[in-house]
């Protein structure tokens, strides 16, 4: 595992199947254009991003919320979103695939039409 900033992450190109972002308050607020751009080049076509985030100010589910409307924003695919209990707090958690998920899911489905 590695910790990082995702703006000067340097990983000589390689792709990942999964990407988790804790606490990441860009996420749910503000404009996080950049990093989503970033985790496109990091995941693979069919790679999941799973982003938590607790805020004792709030519920979960509304912070669950706005994450996953930011991830629709930007043309993620959510595959679920949730709330859990966790260390006494409640957690959000918001399980997504990259833009690219769709197309490749696409292309493979003709392949296999294809080879039939």
């Amino acid at each position: 595992m590695q910790v990082a900033d995702l703006r000067s992450l340097d990983l000589d190109h390689r792709r990942f199947d999964k990407v988790f972002a804790i606490r990441v308050g860009v996420f749910r607020r503000g404009d996080p254009t950049r990093e989503f751009a970033a985790l496109v080049r990091l995941l693979k076509p069919e790679g999941r991003l799973f982003l938590f985030h607790d805020e004792p100010s709030t519920g979960a589910d509304e912070v669950g919320a706005r994450i996953e409307a930011a991830v629709l924003r930007h043309r993620w695919n959510v595959e679920a979103r949730s709330t859990h209990v966790f260390d006494g707090g409640e957690v959000a958690c918001v399980i997504a695939r990259p833009p690219s998920y769709s197309a490749a899911r696409l292309i493979r489905r003709a392949k296999v039409a294809v080879a039939l």
